[in-house]
Order: structure tokens, then C-alpha cells, then sequence
């Protein structure tokens, strides 16, 4: 039945997913897994509709009151309603179920994650590193490993930021976690210590490890394009590299995947875009929807760029149909879009 709930919930079909997760606590009142996810959806349609959430108490909260009282041992209910609290404004209320959650467990990566975000966002920096660094002393993750980073490199601790990225590297477990931090590392390097030597090294690690990562693939073909742009070929540079990513990702899958990854696609169909060739950026895009039919922002890039290419205006311009030009047509659909 959960399944089917969350199904429901993919859908779009939120009341009738709602009620499916209400059955299945009626029948298991201490499935705290069923209490998380019914709650996430009730802040989803707070979030869709705020008109339904002027109680003094809203039904996301109900469900997360009554789900931490049949299950007091969830460290998840706890930080999701604290996290919840906080995008609500309630900063008191979510230091305490914040701190709730870390007395079920002191080094838990994912709390001690958000409520250092918590606190780097109130402005206590020195909270946050300290929730960080204890939590990264029992388990390193790609978000705490990237938000301390981040915080070395603002306090000028460039050294340790490099020093963090590169120990903590061998100890993550998943493949999207290595990713994420051989990419911050490139970008600190070539940033901050204008090493564009050692930021490639960091992505073709990142590109060897997934040759298919959208995220990697960009990012080195753009590096590429910085090195290269004293020759003034910084454009044909980069293009290239795309257009041999988006080849070699076509020849390895072969047949629609089920991700949503078409930033390769997208990225080399604006270089074309800007070059005017807008033909090359319309078989582009559709190579990218072929392989990456689930990808939303591949099909939302074919139709606003056909839109700009149809302006008049547009056609003298230099189109960025992922930001949206300056021409009359892409005003009034950004206009429609923030409504």
C-alpha cells in the first residue's frame, strides 16, 4: 500500500495519495516511514496552496505531532519537522525539534547537516562547523563535507578546504557523493588557487568514475573553454567537448533512460543558440529528449527556444532560451512563469 501511495503522490494524484497513507496508519499507527511521508505531502500542498493552511495548527503539523508521539525514536520525523518549522519562519520551535533529533543521534550526518545550515544561516558560524565536523568524524557525505568547505573558503582557509576535499574523498560511498566533491575541488583549485592543472585532474576523476555525469561533463567542457579562451577559441573549445560528451552518452545508452541528466544536451544546445545556429541547437535538444525523455527542462528548452526562434525579435538577438532573452515573447513568459 505504501507503494501505491507514493505512486499516487508521483502522479500528482495528492488527496487520493493522502488518504492511502491515512488508511495505512489507521491499520500501522507507529510506521513512522508512512507518518514522514504524509506529513511531507501535507507541506507540499500547504506549499502549492496557502489558503488551506491558515489554522493556528496546519495538518502538515498535526501529522508530525501525532507521528513523533507514536514513534518518539524517528530522528527523521523529528529533523523533517524541524525543518519544516524553519522554512515556516518558527526558528525557536525548530532549534528545539532540531535538538530533539540529536539526542536520538549526536552525529547523525543528515541532522547535523540541516541544522548547520540552520545555524550558518542565522549567522553562528562556529555552531555550524562544530555540528559539521562531529558529524563528519563517524561519516563523511558529500553535504557536509561541501557545506564546511564552503565555510573554510569564506573564512580564506583555503588550505583547509583542500585539505578537506581531498581527505574526506576516499571515504565517501556513493558515486553522486564523489562526484559533488571531486567537482567542488576542481572549483576551488581553479578558482582560488588558479591551478587549472589540478581542477582537471578533480574532473576527469569525477568523469572517469561516470563518464555520463551531465554535471561533470559541463563543468570540463567549460574549464576547457577558460584554458583555452586566450586563443580566442574558448567557444569552439567548449562546444567540442560537449558535443563529444553528448555523442559518447548516446553511444553508451543507446535507449531512453530513465534519469532526468540532459545538462549536456541543454548546455551545448545554448552554444549554438548564442552562435545563431539554431537549427544545430533544435536536433540537439531533440537528441537530448530521445535519450532523456523524463527530463522536464530538456522539452521546456525545445519549446521556448522554437518560441524565440519564431520572435522576430529574437533572430536579432543572442538567444539564451534557458534564462529567456530580452525579446517581448520571453518577458511575457517569465512574467507568466513567476505569477
Amino acid at each position: 500500500m505504501f507503494q501505491d501511495a507514493k505512486k499516487l503522490e508521483r502522479q500528482g494524484m495528492w488527496n487520493e495519495a493522502s488518504n492511502l497513507y491515512s488508511k495505512i496508519l489507521g491499520f500501522s499507527p507507529k510506521d513512522s516511514h508512512s507518518h514522514l511521508a504524509l506529513a511531507r505531502l501535507e507541506a507540499r500542498r500547504e506549499n502549492k496552496n496557502p489558503d488551506i493552511c491558515r489554522d493556528e495548527s496546519t495538518r502538515a503539523q498535526q501529522v508530525f505531532r501525532t507521528g513523533t508521539i507514536e514513534c518518539p525514536d524517528s530522528v527523521h520525523l523529528w529533523q523533517a519537522w524541524a525543518m519544516y518549522e524553519d522554512s515556516k519562519g518558527h526558528v525557536d520551535v525548530a532549534r528545539e525539534l532540531f535538538e530533539e533529533a540529536l539526542k536520538l543521534d549526536p552525529r547523525n550526518p543528515y541532522v547535523c547537516h540541516a541544522f548547520g545550515l540552520y545555524y550558518k544561516k542565522l549567522g553562528e558560524i562556529q555552531k555550524a562547523m562544530d555540528l559539521f565536523g562531529n558529524a563528519l568524524e563517524s561519516d563523511s557525505t558529500a553535504a557536509l563535507v561541501c557545506s564546511l568547505g564552503e565555510i573554510f573558503v569564506g573564512q580564506d582557509r583555503l588550505e583547509d578546504a583542500r585539505l578537506l576535499y581531498y581527505d574526506h574523498l576516499p571515504k565517501l560511498r556513493s558515486e553522486k557523493d564523489r562526484i559533488e566533491v571531486y567537482l567542488a575541488a576542481a572549483w576551488l583549485e581553479e578558482r582560488y588557487f588558479n591551478d587549472t592543472e589540478r581542477a582537471m585532474t578533480q574532473l576527469s576523476a569525477a568523469l572517469q568514475l561516470s563518464p555520463d555525469n551531465s554535471l561533470a561533463n559541463v563543468a570540463m567542457a567549460r574549464l576547457e573553454g577558460r584554458i583555452n579562451q586566450r586563443t580566442g577559441s574558448h567557444n569552439v573549445a567548449t562546444a567540442k567537448r560537449l558535443a563529444d560528451a553528448c555523442k559518447d552518452i548516446e553511444k553508451r545508452l543507446q535507449r531512453p533512460s530513465d534519469l532526468s541528466d540532459g545538462r549536456v544536451f541543454n548546455a551545448l544546445a545554448q552554444i549554438e543558440v548564442r552562435a545563431r545556429k539554431f537549427d544545430k541547437a533544435r536536433e540537439v535538444l531533440r537528441r537530448g529528449m530521445n535519450i532523456y525523455p523524463l527530463d522536464h527542462n530538456v522539452s521546456i528548452a525545445i519549446s521556448e527556444m522554437m518560441s524565440c526562434v519564431s520572435c522576430s525579435a529574437a533572430k536579432n538577438r543572442i538567444v539564451c532560451f534557458a534564462r529567456g532573452c530580452s525579446c517581448s515573447c520571453c518577458r511575457q513568459r517569465a512574467k507568466s512563469r513567476s505569477e
